[in-house]
């Protein structure tokens, strides 16, 4: 065996120990005590075990699947029942099958295999349950339509996992071999009666049942559209066939079943109403005919966008009328547009744009409330409403002509009327002529005020104002300005209009308020009119200028003239997406295109096909044929032209729907699995409506696996399932099924421990004569505890303790109805003895003290003391066991069992040494040396460690080698810088962590003894440098370190320091005939001061008498009190105390032989011949014998080994020593 030894945070040490019974020395093992950690690497043997994995019953045999720990190769396992073997061949590697089992039974078998001569068997009979015989076969054939069957299959007996089916229809097979119990499938039969024949298989016996079914007409139809507005529409059929009285239709508006349109018959239509407008809505219809044949057919179609009026506006241009003009997008149909003015209807058209509204003279200068209403057949409609301001048109009044001093009119009016919230804007026309056009001598001008030259005498003026939507609101005057001289020549200047010409005078008399040249000045102040600067083209309208990035537009508001400038970019088409289906297509597009385009984008590959819009920039094309690829052409109409994308886009449809499939599975009595597949239909597109007994469940699903929580009730029920894609004809599959009760059951733990427990179930529900239960452990099969009847119980072993563990426990009945119900639970902590510690006190007995964790219930301790019960008791904490003489210096067995109800125990060995008197108090002393530990103590600390290291380490065997040393010694270490800390860190992963902190090099010749060839010289001299390296470090730190065997030097030091001990107590008679007695003694700590106290007695049936007490010399002198003297020595030094050691004196009157009354002679002499006094024996001499000829040897103790001290400051490591014991 070979022990690592690492140093860390503490001492090792190796001693010699007296014998109790001789003195002799005595070489023990090798003792060296770890801090943190001792690694022990032994052998062990493989532990022999049969374990079954999985056991797959039939009704005859049993296939089992099984794990063999063994040395050596195993034999083959054999099952044998009440000893008489069961047949079994090897059908894999560690599985076996075993035939011969009686059907319909349970029972415990033996499962067992040799290896080499020793029979292993599993921990349990293996408890196994056959099936019942095959029996009452039942297959239901469901045509889900004329080419497409649904078959449900089931047997009574037999295990399902082994169980086979096979079926024919008209004598043909059409499944063979399946396990699967629920089948669609495709059939061309036609339609009529067929005969079916059902075979079920099952561990090689089988049963068949014949049956039959019919195939009916497939009900179809097609579903039509009318009146499709914005908000509503009108759905029918048309091409019914397979149709009769019982047939009911139900129609469904994007997965919701409308109102008033559930269950109706044939002929009657469906309203769809409250659409959303421009929308696309999907419409499902599903009919059921008398023969439950069913169809569900699918329609798209999108409502046309809502009727909205984007303007409505009025103008008024003359007093006679008013204008309102308003426009309509959406609506199906040309909208019907009604204005009312104030309450009364004044237009109702359809294609008008505009109203016109008369005014009267009392409605002129009026406020008008304006009402459009706007219709578009069937459904779309909307309305606005503004009010509206009328005013009466401008008017001119007024106008006045004068001349200024350069000669020139200055036209003067006035203007009333018109609209006050916008501009005014006037024009000043003039001729002399009135049969010549007039000329503009002001131009919209914004002041009331034009200055113009005059070109003659008669002036004809005409003013126009332009406001708001009035124009061409004018006034006309004729001024006549005469010559102002003699009134024969009228050559003069013109009068203005503010004065006439004088008598006989050059020049005017002025009118009233004027003066001044010509009469132009008024006598207040003056007011100048401004003239207008000249615009050569004269017009009636107003021109806008607008741009925009590509070009620049004028628009002629007065005239409505529009022009258009050349435009810039190519016009084109982009596909940016393709969906196809089975007979449509879906495509997205971008287009680039300066005008409206004239048609929708279509496609063309030997035709023309018309595409909808379905949403902005998206197109549906329908009439493509199915399961087909080929290369099309996509284009548009850009004003005159066809655009065409840059190449032909390439579009693949997806086949038919064909070979729908559904299978459902029954989780509980108020929840389905579902799962559906179908071959064809594009998958992205591919949706499914589900029916549960004729009412719609599920609308519109992509998930081809999903659970439905249902609450139909017990017993059969049929599930309709339609498969459509948007475009194609929809497929559909019926599938019947059985809801039976749930199987229910609650867990109960009983008998909880630490490393064990049982179940039970309880409150079940839904199990019939083939229930079976397995449970599981933390997903773990339960060996024994698989295919188990309800009544039997489960047992739980070899659990973790401490742990929390999750129970499974899988139900199935005999109709396939399964149950998972799930426990937690978390098991007792492991018993575990925390302390098994020894101690004596005195000759009459020792005590076990000991302490224990965990466990379920209260704690039973038991003591065996070298096999005998000394202590049983449930709350103790301790034993104390009687010593005799015979058993006082002994090695005692110390066994300690520890049991807590109902699995968790623990046992403990000590082996215990118990002595007479000192020995008992070397472990106390050991501990209290550590207490107090410091460099200071060294010499003494050792010395007492190593004597407790001797008693401690004989009682320990190398089984419980660890712990014995953690309670022992390590109890005493705790309490050191550092070391109980790193304790709780450290304990788990001391032994790497050690390995990373030593320095070390394996290969170093130190790291073997001198046994194996290393000199004694360099074993000292290598461990004398380790020492050097620590002592820097010695200062306030605790001392670690290591002993060696063999070294001679410090046996003289072990002498000094090992526990005191009186040897060689001698007695003499002195000259006064006092006793003298002296001795010797050895060992105790040199540092301590020695105290000694002598007890004599001359009978030792009375009390000793103390002679000398406590003293300091190893001598002592007391009065004779007889010739016998019984003599006691006790020593006390440091913790020492009551050391002793005992002899016996029986001195002789020395006088005449016949009259013995002399003095008593000393133990070194014997009386002389008929004389007075002693005759010395040999070596001694002087007065009474009391005086040797020459010093006498005492007693040492021989030693063999040495000390090496060392320490370390920062707990680092230096040495690591591998001992051979």
């Amino acid at each position: 065996m070979i022990i690592s030894y690492y140093i860390f945070k503490t001492k090792i040490f190796v001693a010699r120990e007296l014998s109790p019974i001789d003195g002799d020395p005595l070489l023990i093992d090798v003792v060296c005590f770890l801090g943190l950690g001792l690694f022990v690497s032994i052998g062990e043997s493989q532990q022999l075990s049969l374990t079954v994995t999985q056991i797959v019953v039939g009704i005859t045999s049993v296939s089992i699947t099984y794990v063999a720990q063994c040395p050596s190769p195993p034999g083959t396992p054999g099952l044998s029942l009440n000893g008489n073997a069961i047949p079994c061949n090897t059908v894999s590697p560690n599985t076996l099958q075993c035939i011969g089992l009686s059907p319909n039974s349970t029972a415990q078998y033996d499962f067992s295999f040799m290896c080499g001569i020793a029979f292993v068997h599993t921990p349990n009979k293996l408890s196994i349950k056959t099936y019942a015989m095959l029996g009452n076969p039942i297959a239901t054939v469901i045509p889900i339509n004329s080419r497409t069957l649904n078959l449900t299959m089931s047997v009574d007996g037999g295990n399902p996992a082994l169980t086979y089916y096979d079926f024919e229809i008209n004598g043909v097979p059409v499944i063979t071999h399946t396990q699967m119990t629920n089948i669609i499938f495709p059939t061309d039969i036609g339609l009529g009666s067929h005969p079916v024949l059902f075979t079920a298989e099952c561990d090689g016996f089988s049963f068949s049942a014949a049956s039959s079914f019919i195939i009916y007409q497939d009900l179809i139809f097609d579903v039509e559209i009318n009146k499709l507005g914005s908000n509503s529409a009108t759905a029918y059929l048309n091409n019914i066939s397979g149709n009769d009285s019982q047939t009911t239709i139900t129609y469904y508006l994007n997965d919701n079943a409308i109102q008033n349109c559930t269950g109706v018959v044939v002929g009657v239509n469906c309203n769809l109403t409250n659409l959303t407008p421009d929308t696309l809505h999907t419409l499902k219809v599903y009919g059921v005919n008398g023969n439950h044949v069913a169809n569900t057919t699918h329609l798209n179609f999108t409502t046309d966008p809502a009727l909205e009026i984007i303007t409505l506006e009025g103008y008024q241009t003359d007093n006679s009328q008013f204008i309102v003009e308003y426009t309509a997008t959406g609506g199906t149909e040309t909208p019907l547009f009604t204005v009312y003015v104030n309450g009364t209807v004044y237009c109702e058209e359809e294609y008008s744009d505009y109203c016109n509204i008369p005014l009267t003279e009392e409605s002129l200068i009026s406020q008008h409330t304006i009402l459009l209403k706007a219709t578009s057949s069937p459904d779309s409609k909307d309305d606005q409403t503004f009010t509206y301001n009328t005013w009466r048109s401008p008017k001119i009044l007024n106008i006045t002509g004068v001349v200024n001093d350069k000669g020139q009119i200055v036209l003067e009016w006035e203007s009333v009327y018109g609209n006050p919230n916008e501009p005014f804007k006037y024009t000043a026309l003039l001729t002399n002529d009135i049969n010549e056009p007039y000329d503009v001598i002001c131009d919209k001008i914004d002041e009331k005020i034009c200055t113009s030259n005059s070109t003659g005498n008669i002036q004809n003026i005409i003013i126009i104002t332009s406001n708001d939507n009035f124009d061409q609101t004018e006034n006309q005057a004729i001024f006549n300005f005469t010559l102002c001289a003699s009134t024969e020549t009228p050559t003069g200047p013109l009068c203005s209009g503010h004065g006439i010409c004088g008598n006989g005078t050059l020049g005017c008399t002025c009118n009233q308020n004027y003066n001044g040249t010509l009469c132009q000045t008024k006598i207040g102040p003056s007011t100048t009119g401004s003239s207008s600067s000249e615009v050569p083209v004269s017009s009636s309208f107003s021109i806008i200028y607008g741009s925009s990035s590509s070009s620049s537009f004028f628009y002629f508001l007065g005239l409505g003239l529009f022009v258009s400038p050349s435009q810039s970019q190519t016009p084109s088409i982009t596909v940016t997406n393709i969906v196809a289906g089975m007979t449509a297509v879906n495509i997205t597009y971008e287009t680039v295109c300066l005008t409206v385009p004239v048609l929708l984008p279509r496609i063309w590959l030997t035709e023309e096909i018309i595409c909808s819009s379905v949403s902005p920039n998206t197109v549906l094309c329908p009439g493509l044929t199915p399961n087909t690829n080929g290369l099309y052409y996509f284009y548009f109409q850009c004003g005159q032209v066809n655009v065409n994308t840059t190449n032909q886009i390439e579009i693949s449809t997806f086949p038919t729907f064909s070979n729908p499939i559904i299978q459902v599975k029954q989780i509980t009595s108020k929840s389905i699995n579902i799962m559906w597949s179908v071959v064809g239909g594009n998958p992205a597109l591919t949706v499914v409506d589900i029916q549960l007994d004729n009412i719609p469940v599920v609308i519109g699903t992509q998930d081809t696996d999903f659970n439905l929580d249902i609450n139909v009730g017990l017993g059969y029920h049929m599930l309709l399932v339609t498969f459509y894609s948007g475009d194609g004809n929809p497929i559909s599959a019926v599938h019947n099924f059985i809801i039976l009760q749930d199987l229910t059951y609650d867990i109960v733990i009983g008998n909880l421990g630490s490393n064990s427990a049982n179940v039970k179930l309880a409150n079940v529900a839904g199990n019939d004569a083939q229930t079976v239960i397995t449970y599981y452990i933390d997903d773990v099969a339960v060996v024994g505890c698989i295919g188990l009847t309800l009544s039997l119980k489960c047992n739980l072993t070899n659990l973790a303790p401490d742990t929390e563990h999750t129970l499974k426990v899988y139900g199935v009945n005999g109709n396939l109805i399964s149950n998972t119900t799930y426990l937690n639970f978390t098991t007792d902590p492991a018993l575990e003895i925390t302390s098994l510690e020894g101690f004596q006190s005195d000759n009459s007995e020792f005590t076990l003290d000991y302490a224990a964790t965990g466990g379920t219930d209260i704690i039973l301790f038991t003591v065996y003391v070298n096999g005998t019960v000394y202590c049983e008791e449930d709350y103790g904490d301790y034993c104390t066991i009687p010593l005799t003489e015979e058993s006082l210096i002994s090695q005692h067995t110390i066994l300690l069992k520890a049991t807590s109800s109902p699995d968790s125990k623990d046992d403990q060995t000590l082996t215990f040494n118990t002595w007479r008197g000192i020995m008992s108090k070397l472990l106390e002393y050991a501990n209290h040396c550590l207490e107090s530990y410091q460099p200071t103590t060294i010499v003494a600390a050792t010395a007492g460690i190593t004597a407790a290291s001797v008693l401690l380490f004989n009682s320990i065997s190398d089984q419980d080698f660890r712990k014995q040393m953690r309670n022992k010694v390590f109890s005493t270490l705790r309490s050191a810088p550092g070391v109980k800390e790193k304790v709780k860190e450290e304990r788990k992963k001391i032994k790497d962590h050690l390995k990373e902190q030593f320095q070390t090099n394996p290969k170093h010749s130190h790291y073997t003894l001198p046994l194996n060839g290393i000199k004694h010289d360099d074993i000292l001299e290598f461990m004398d440098e380790l020492m050097k390296i620590d002592e820097s470090k010695w200062k306030d730190s605790k001392v670690s370190g290591c002993v060696y065997l063999g070294e001679q030097e410090h046996s003289n030091l072990l002498n000094k320091t090992y526990a005191p001990k009186i040897l060689n107590i001698t007695g003499v008679v002195n000259d006064k005939g006092q006793i003298v007695l002296g001795w010797e003694s050895v060992y105790g700590n040199p540092n301590e001061p020695f105290k000694y106290t002598a007890l004599l007695t001359n009978d030792i049936n009375e009390p000793y008498d103390v002679i000398c007490d406590k003293i300091d010399e190893k001598i002592c002198t007391s009065n004779l009190t007889g010739n016998i003297q019984n003599i006691i020595i006790i020593t006390a030094n440091d913790n020492f105390d009551q050391t002793e050691n005992q002899a016996k004196f029986d001195f002789t009157l020395c006088a005449s032989t016949e009259t013995p009354t002399g003095p008593l002679c000393s133990g070194h002499g014997i009386c002389g011949n008929g004389t007075l006094g002693c005759t010395c024996n040999s070596n001694y001499n002087g007065t009474l014998c009391q005086t040797k000829i020459e010093p006498s040897s005492s007693s040492e103790v021989s030693s063999s080994f040495s000390i090496i001290y060392g320490s370390s400051s920062s707990y680092t490591f230096n040495s690591l020593f591998y001992y051979y014991l």
